[in-house]
């Protein structure tokens, strides 16, 4: 991620389109493959990945979240992906609020202001449509 422009998009598309270009004129070595009908790909966890479908595919993804390595999770989730950090807080809030407690705590403990970086991502994502609306006018 450290190759990301601050208007960057994450996406699949734009990384093989923007930020693996960067990547590679870096020299970081990355590992790249076809994964082929009735194959399996195991990715240990922190592990960034991208994925381009070619065909019609169905993937079965897991990611573990558990007792032992929930604060990591929640410290990663939160940051590289807020809004979903938001709706899975207000998950655990209604269903496990121990577990939400816990979240809460390790985000005051860090000092992490969730709901500034969920402002700064609304207004990313209102950049991003402002120019996807202009490119739309200039065609």
């Amino acid at each position: 991620k450290h190759v990301m422009n601050k208007d960057d998009d994450d996406e699949a598309v734009n990384v093989f389109l923007d930020l693996l270009p960067r990547l590679r004129k870096e020299g970081v070595k990355t590992i790249e493959f076809v994964q082929y009908a009735g194959e399996t790909v195991f990715l240990p966890g922190g592990w960034w990945h991208c994925v381009v479908n070619l065909d019609d595919t169905v993937a079965v993804t897991h990611n573990y979240a558990g007792r032992h390595n929930f604060a990591s999770v929640w410290r990663s989730a939160r940051t590289e992906r807020p809004c979903w950090s938001n709706k899975w807080l207000r998950a655990l809030t209604e269903h496990l609020p121990a577990v939400a407690e816990k979240a809460r705590q390790l985000n005051a403990e860090d000092g992490f202001d969730m709901e500034r970086l969920l402002a700064v991502n609304r207004e990313r994502r209102r950049r991003r449509r402002e120019r996807r609306e202009l490119r739309e006018l200039h065609r």
